[in-house]
Protein backbone atom coordinates (compact mmCIF):
# COMPACT_ATOMS: atom_id res chain seq x y z
CA UNK A 1 0.00 0.00 0.00
CA UNK A 2 1.18 3.79 -0.93
CA UNK A 3 1.12 6.51 1.40
CA UNK A 4 0.93 10.03 -0.21
CA UNK A 5 2.80 11.97 2.41
CA UNK A 6 1.51 15.17 1.54
CA UNK A 7 -2.76 14.53 2.31
CA UNK A 8 -2.20 11.18 3.98
CA UNK A 9 -3.98 9.74 1.07
CA UNK A 10 -3.94 5.68 1.03
CA UNK A 11 -3.79 4.07 -2.43
CA UNK A 12 -2.82 0.32 -3.39
CA UNK A 13 -2.11 -1.43 -6.55
CA UNK A 14 -0.66 0.24 -10.07
CA UNK A 15 -1.72 0.97 -13.50
CA UNK A 16 -4.79 -0.12 -14.13
CA UNK A 17 -5.37 -1.96 -10.53
CA UNK A 18 -5.06 1.01 -8.78
CA UNK A 19 -7.46 1.88 -5.72
CA UNK A 20 -7.80 4.99 -3.44
CA UNK A 21 -9.62 4.52 0.03
CA UNK A 22 -12.24 6.69 0.41
CA UNK A 23 -14.15 7.36 3.21
CA UNK A 24 -17.86 6.19 4.10
CA UNK A 25 -19.85 9.17 4.87
CA UNK A 26 -21.91 7.47 7.68
CA UNK A 27 -25.16 8.74 9.50
CA UNK A 28 -24.10 7.73 13.45
CA UNK A 29 -21.03 9.02 15.11
CA UNK A 30 -19.28 5.53 14.22
CA UNK A 31 -15.51 5.66 13.48
CA UNK A 32 -14.38 6.14 10.61
CA UNK A 33 -14.45 3.28 7.63
CA UNK A 34 -13.22 3.62 4.18
CA UNK A 35 -14.30 1.89 0.46
CA UNK A 36 -11.42 1.15 -1.88
CA UNK A 37 -12.55 2.77 -5.44
CA UNK A 38 -10.66 1.80 -8.89
CA UNK A 39 -8.86 4.99 -10.21
CA UNK A 40 -7.24 6.59 -12.85
CA UNK A 41 -4.07 8.56 -12.19
CA UNK A 42 -4.06 12.22 -13.48
CA UNK A 43 -1.70 15.18 -12.98
CA UNK A 44 -1.48 17.67 -10.02
CA UNK A 45 -2.56 14.92 -7.58
CA UNK A 46 -5.73 14.32 -9.37
CA UNK A 47 -7.48 11.33 -9.90
CA UNK A 48 -11.09 9.92 -12.11
CA UNK A 49 -13.04 7.32 -10.87
CA UNK A 50 -12.90 3.77 -13.19
CA UNK A 51 -16.26 2.98 -11.11
CA UNK A 52 -19.06 4.00 -9.30
CA UNK A 53 -18.82 3.61 -5.09
CA UNK A 54 -20.57 1.32 -3.63
CA UNK A 55 -21.04 2.77 -0.37
CA UNK A 56 -19.15 6.74 -0.65
CA UNK A 57 -21.79 9.24 -1.26
CA UNK A 58 -21.55 11.97 -3.65
CA UNK A 59 -19.43 10.14 -6.55
CA UNK A 60 -20.05 7.82 -9.67
CA UNK A 61 -17.41 6.73 -12.34
CA UNK A 62 -15.64 9.54 -14.15
CA UNK A 63 -15.71 11.76 -11.91
CA UNK A 64 -12.71 13.73 -10.67
CA UNK A 65 -11.56 14.28 -7.24
CA UNK A 66 -8.67 15.47 -4.89
CA UNK A 67 -8.04 13.92 -2.50
CA UNK A 68 -7.67 16.25 1.01
CA UNK A 69 -5.73 13.36 3.09
CA UNK A 70 -7.67 10.45 5.29
CA UNK A 71 -10.40 9.40 2.73
CA UNK A 72 -11.77 13.20 2.28
CA UNK A 73 -11.62 14.70 -1.47
CA UNK A 74 -13.09 17.43 -3.07
CA UNK A 75 -15.00 16.84 -6.69
CA UNK A 76 -12.80 19.03 -9.16
CA UNK A 77 -14.80 17.63 -12.56
CA UNK A 78 -18.20 15.68 -12.30
CA UNK A 79 -17.94 12.83 -15.22
CA UNK A 80 -21.82 12.92 -16.44
CA UNK A 81 -22.59 9.65 -14.88
CA UNK A 82 -25.49 8.54 -11.86
CA UNK A 83 -24.10 6.17 -9.46
CA UNK A 84 -27.24 3.39 -8.82
CA UNK A 85 -26.84 1.85 -5.73
CA UNK A 86 -28.76 -1.25 -5.26
CA UNK A 87 -29.86 -2.85 -1.76
CA UNK A 88 -30.52 -6.18 -1.94
CA UNK A 89 -32.07 -6.39 2.04
CA UNK A 90 -34.64 -9.45 1.81
CA UNK A 91 -33.67 -11.13 -1.19
CA UNK A 92 -32.82 -14.56 -0.65
CA UNK A 93 -29.02 -15.82 -1.24
CA UNK A 94 -30.85 -17.80 -4.13
CA UNK A 95 -32.40 -15.28 -5.87
CA UNK A 96 -29.71 -13.04 -5.85
CA UNK A 97 -27.44 -14.32 -8.63
CA UNK A 98 -31.18 -13.77 -11.05
CA UNK A 99 -31.39 -10.34 -9.61
CA UNK A 100 -27.82 -9.11 -10.17
CA UNK A 101 -28.39 -10.40 -14.30
CA UNK A 102 -31.56 -8.62 -13.94
CA UNK A 103 -30.06 -5.44 -13.07
CA UNK A 104 -27.23 -5.81 -15.63
CA UNK A 105 -29.39 -5.85 -18.19
CA UNK A 106 -31.51 -3.25 -16.88
CA UNK A 107 -27.85 -1.04 -17.24
CA UNK A 108 -26.97 -1.97 -20.19
CA UNK A 109 -30.46 -1.04 -21.65
CA UNK A 110 -30.18 2.32 -20.82
CA UNK A 111 -26.33 2.45 -21.65
CA UNK A 112 -24.72 2.18 -18.57
CA UNK A 113 -23.35 -0.66 -16.67
CA UNK A 114 -22.76 -3.03 -13.63
CA UNK A 115 -19.88 -1.66 -11.56
CA UNK A 116 -19.54 -3.98 -8.39
CA UNK A 117 -21.08 -6.10 -6.82
CA UNK A 118 -20.36 -6.15 -2.32
CA UNK A 119 -22.09 -8.38 0.17
CA UNK A 120 -25.96 -7.47 -0.62
CA UNK A 121 -25.26 -4.23 -2.86
CA UNK A 122 -25.36 -4.10 -6.50
CA UNK A 123 -23.51 -1.00 -8.03
CA UNK A 124 -24.56 0.34 -11.42
CA UNK A 125 -23.45 3.60 -13.71
CA UNK A 126 -25.19 5.27 -16.51
CA UNK A 127 -25.19 8.23 -18.11
CA UNK A 128 -27.14 11.59 -17.09
CA UNK A 129 -28.14 11.67 -21.05
CA UNK A 130 -29.76 8.44 -20.27
CA UNK A 131 -32.15 11.26 -18.46
CA UNK A 132 -33.67 10.70 -15.15
CA UNK A 133 -36.81 10.19 -16.17
CA UNK A 134 -35.90 7.01 -17.79
CA UNK A 135 -33.30 5.69 -15.30
CA UNK A 136 -36.31 5.94 -12.54
CA UNK A 137 -38.97 4.50 -15.02
CA UNK A 138 -36.35 1.46 -15.38
CA UNK A 139 -35.69 1.30 -11.54
CA UNK A 140 -39.14 1.32 -11.09
CA UNK A 141 -39.70 -1.65 -12.91
CA UNK A 142 -36.92 -3.68 -11.48
CA UNK A 143 -37.74 -3.07 -8.48
CA UNK A 144 -41.53 -3.89 -8.89
CA UNK A 145 -40.10 -7.07 -10.45
CA UNK A 146 -37.55 -8.02 -7.36
CA UNK A 147 -39.40 -7.88 -4.59
CA UNK A 148 -37.04 -7.13 -1.34
CA UNK A 149 -35.02 -4.07 -3.49
CA UNK A 150 -34.50 -1.13 -2.30
CA UNK A 151 -32.29 1.73 -4.61
CA UNK A 152 -31.13 5.02 -4.51
CA UNK A 153 -28.66 7.48 -6.09
CA UNK A 154 -25.61 8.04 -4.91
CA UNK A 155 -24.66 11.25 -6.44
CA UNK A 156 -27.68 12.90 -7.16
CA UNK A 157 -28.96 14.23 -3.58
CA UNK A 158 -27.57 16.18 -1.31
CA UNK A 159 -25.06 13.80 1.57
CA UNK A 160 -26.52 15.52 4.76
CA UNK A 161 -30.33 16.10 4.02
CA UNK A 162 -30.51 13.11 1.16
CA UNK A 163 -33.10 15.49 -0.48
CA UNK A 164 -31.61 18.64 -1.95
CA UNK A 165 -30.39 17.71 -5.85
CA UNK A 166 -27.15 18.23 -6.25
CA UNK A 167 -27.74 19.88 -9.78
CA UNK A 168 -24.58 19.11 -10.84
CA UNK A 169 -26.44 17.41 -14.03
CA UNK A 170 -27.50 20.57 -15.06
CA UNK A 171 -23.82 21.88 -16.07
CA UNK A 172 -23.03 18.47 -17.71
CA UNK A 173 -22.69 19.80 -21.22
CA UNK A 174 -25.25 17.87 -23.35
CA UNK A 175 -27.06 16.25 -20.74
CA UNK A 176 -30.55 15.88 -21.20
CA UNK A 177 -33.17 16.18 -18.25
Amino acid sequence: MERNAMTNTKLRGAGSTLEIALRIQQMSGAGSRFEWIPVERLDSGLYRLRNSPGMTLGLAAGDVIRPKGEGDFDIVERGGNVCIQVFLGSVPQNERPRVREAFENAMSAMGGRLDGVSPGVLIGTVSVSATFPRIEAALKAFEGVHRGITYMFGNVYDIEDGHTPLNWWLETSGAKH
